[in-house]
């Protein structure tokens, strides 16, 4: 896989970490209870640079039916559609939901998750970049189109 340097300093959300209005203990107390799955987002090589600097991840407003998908034990995955990219793992630092950043992307992605990389220690900046071909096994194509479901 080929690294991705995200901005300088990480990320620059607008929150710190694990400052989500929420108890974050608790909830990661929940995850030995939940079934892990993953959602992989999709972006541009503009919109990558957004998120990789926000440490926030969005779709449109016609997938907010993944928001109920996406729990503090998801695996999220980042899916470059020009580069053919898939980039992770990531988890979720908050419950995803509607707006969390309303400017982000000029508010074409309401359906928004913080993120950080699974394995902080080995974060060092960089974000693990793999080529489609390697990762197809695991995707679930729409017919012969290079489609794929979101919901892993």
């Amino acid at each position: 896989g080929v690294p991705r340097q995200p901005s300088a300093g990480g990320c620059a959300s607008e929150q710190p970490a694990g400052s989500c209005g929420v108890d974050v203990a608790r909830a990661r107390s929940s995850r030995l209870r939940a079934v892990r799955n993953g959602v992989i987002f999709i972006c541009d090589s503009v919109t990558e640079q957004e998120c990789l600097a926000r440490c926030l991840l969005g779709l449109p407003k016609t997938q907010v039916s993944l928001l109920s998908k996406v729990t503090d034990s998801s695996l999220l995955f980042l899916f470059n559609v020009r580069t053919r990219q898939l980039m992770g793992v990531f988890q979720p630092t908050c419950p995803a939901g509607m707006d969390l950043v309303p400017s982000a992307w000029g508010g074409r992605f309401p359906v928004q998750v913080r993120f950080r990389p699974l394995q902080t220690h080995a974060w060092s900046g960089q974000v693990l970049s793999l080529p489609e071909s390697s990762v197809s096994d695991v995707l679930r194509y729409r017919s012969a189109s290079t489609r794929f479901d979101l919901l892993l």
